[in-house]
């Protein structure tokens, strides 16, 4: 636990300096701030079933340069898990676990460059590439488990699953006027497992995920 929230504050730490430095560097010229709203599905496996996404999305968009950024404040709705696994005393008596558990939050931040530049405003559409780093702010909590023996399971459920990871991804955005955009964007996010854990069943394995959203801007002089 003393790890997830050393590791928490270390990525609140690189995003508040990351700000500081928008604001700080002559050479990167900004828009305004903006915000917006996404909708997804994280596509899970390993038994466990895909879960819609929705978020919350802050950011800053640069002018005449190709990159820009953007946080999201995210919720994972819950779902249900299955696997199978042996005993822990003989290792071949076969166990089935199911069950089902809530949903999480999650703090992500996201660096984006641009394929094309903002030079030409003419160009409405454009595609994008981003590298993420994340936090799980709270886990995933089981709320239901049922074993189909009384046996100790040799893979055990993983009450402290995906603590902190990143992701990356492909996107593309269409400006529909100089207040909004729409953007889709998908890629695989993958969390660090540590210690014992790994050998756990994992609540939120390293997945596949889409997501499309809108953004609200409004151009700002730098200050």
């Amino acid at each position: 636990m003393t790890k997830k929230y050393v590791l928490f504050v270390l990525l609140l730490t690189t995003t508040l300096l990351a700000n500081a430095q928008y604001k700080k560097a002559s050479f990167f010229t900004r828009n305004g701030k903006f915000w917006g709203l996404k909708t997804g599905v994280n596509i899970f496996s390993q038994g466990v079933s895909a879960a819609p996404t929705i978020a919350l999305v802050s950011g800053r968009d640069r002018q005449k340069n190709r990159i820009w950024h953007w946080f999201d404040f995210e919720y994972v709705f819950g779902g249900n898990f299955k696997y199978k696994t042996v005993d822990a005393v003989t290792n071949t008596l076969p166990i089935d676990i199911s069950g089902k558990v809530r949903g999480y939050g999650t703090i992500r931040y996201n660096w984006v460059v641009n394929f094309t530049g903002n030079e030409n405003e003419d160009i409405k559409g454009k595609l994008f590439a981003k590298l993420a780093i994340e936090a799980v702010i709270t886990n995933r909590v089981v709320t239901s488990a049922t074993y189909s023996n009384g046996l100790i399971p040799q893979k055990d459920i993983n009450y402290q699953s995906g603590s902190f990871g990143g992701d990356i991804g492909l996107g593309y955005k269409y400006k529909l006027n100089d207040n909004f955009q729409i953007f889709g964007v998908a890629g695989y996010r993958g969390f660090i497992q540590t210690g014992e854990n790994k050998k756990k069943y994992d609540l939120i394995p390293n997945h596949p995920y889409i997501n499309v959203g809108i953004l609200l801007a409004k151009k700002s002089q730098d200050d």
